[in-house]
């Protein structure tokens, strides 16, 4: 492998932990411990607050992964790419739509709750599969 192949493999497999990293911290361990330390109004506004930032950061540095990987792995680098979509339609189509329906469910509307819950899992089962996915884009990238 040439030079730059090689540094822009790191670059890949640097920014795919990174977002690997970033979303087992931010699932598994910062947003429960969120929950279970604050009291319900605060953490409802903090992890509504922390989303954002997290949405974005994780499209900019799976987008990084794909940029840097097309050249050396082109399948891992429209895995990550995809993933990198995936982050930019969570964070503009389906928190906005998450938001809206928390509010409505915290006012009481008819339907809201259940709304909510369904487009809140459908948001959680988007992120577990992109977890997996940039596992298997990690992976083969780094072996």
């Amino acid at each position: 492998m040439a030079g730059l192949e090689t540094a822009l493999l790191g670059i890949a497999v640097a920014a795919g932990a990174l977002v690997f990293g970033g979303m087992v911290t931010f699932t598994g361990f910062f947003a429960p411990m969120v929950f279970r330390k604050l009291d319900k109004p605060v953490a409802d506004a903090f992890m509504r607050d922390a989303f954002g930032p997290y949405y974005s950061m994780m499209a900019f540095f799976s987008g990084l992964a794909a940029f840097t990987a097309v050249w050396v792995q082109p399948w891992d680098a429209a895995i990550m790419a995809l993933v990198a979509a995936a982050f930019l339609v969570s964070r503009y189509v389906t928190m906005p739509q998450t938001q809206r329906l928390f509010d409505a469910r915290e006012r009481g509307e008819y339907g809201a709750a259940d709304e909510f819950t369904r487009v809140h899992k459908r948001a959680a089962f988007l992120n577990m599969v992109q977890l997996v996915a940039v596992l298997a884009a990690l992976l083969r990238l780094a072996l």
